[in-house]
């Protein structure tokens, strides 16, 4: 191939992708297979916590309580109504006190009524109604912030990326996975702040794979993780 048709090729491939991208956006939503079943899997999840997930109306979210009451998801009905976060994880305090940690060197906001948070603000592109079920909530989320939903393969969840090495993930498939909904930690900040992390009562600090640069690498995380269905231990 000569340099005249390579040079043609990538004129073409300039113009067709953006014209492709725009002229066609809802033929790509319905070709992202990751966005798509994250959100038919996550309705699985909040079916099946159906008598855990509350509406605050309040405050404009949907909130849903693991049943050991210490662990929060919380996700905004509408995010451009809701601008000091999108969506947080609340943790009960008291097993990192008791694991050594000093609040005072943890990053500033990480401790708010006597909870620990972790929080991502998303900006809206685009308006969207408020969204009256927990399920379409995500949906929205997910389809206005796409690159925060991960796909999981080792484990099989997808996921939600709060950013800084801080996940929620939860299961493809919650009949045939053992942990229905994890809660993923960077430890780095509760080692610096003086926690001893494995010794956090209902957390297990271990090694879970992670895609960097194209490659699968192992690293250290903080997990609490449930099961929703009876029967099975997470």
């Amino acid at each position: 191939m000569n340099h005249k048709k390579i040079y043609i090729i990538g004129i073409l491939y300039i113009i067709f992708i953006p014209a492709f991208v725009f002229l066609f956006p809802g033929l790509l939503q319905k070709m992202d297979t990751i966005g798509n079943d994250s959100v038919k899997a996550f309705q699985k999840v909040a079916n099946a916590s159906e008598n855990s997930v509350i509406t605050d109306t309040q405050k404009n979210h949907f909130i849903l309580t693991t049943k050991d009451k210490e662990t929060q998801f919380i996700w905004s009905k509408d995010i451009k109504k809701n601008e000091s976060y999108s969506i947080k994880m609340a943790f009960s305090l008291e097993p990192f006190e008791k694991a050594g940690l000093d609040i005072e060197k943890l990053p500033s906001k990480t401790i708010q009524n006597n909870k620990i948070v972790i929080e991502r603000t998303f900006k809206a592109k685009t308006s969207l109604e408020e969204s009256k079920t927990a399920t379409n909530s995500y949906k929205n989320i997910m389809e206005l912030n796409r690159e925060s939903i991960k796909y999981h393969e080792s484990l099989d969840h997808y996921g939600i990326d709060f950013m800084n090495g801080n996940m929620l993930e939860w299961a493809r498939d919650i009949e045939k996975n053992d942990k229905d909904l994890v809660f993923v930690l960077n430890p780095e900040p509760f080692i610096k702040a003086g926690v001893n992390v494995n010794q956090i009562e209902g957390w297990s600090y271990t090694k879970v794979s992670h895609m960097d640069h194209g490659k699968t690498v192992k690293v250290y995380k903080l997990i609490k993780s449930f099961s929703l269905t009876e029967g099975k231990e997470a």
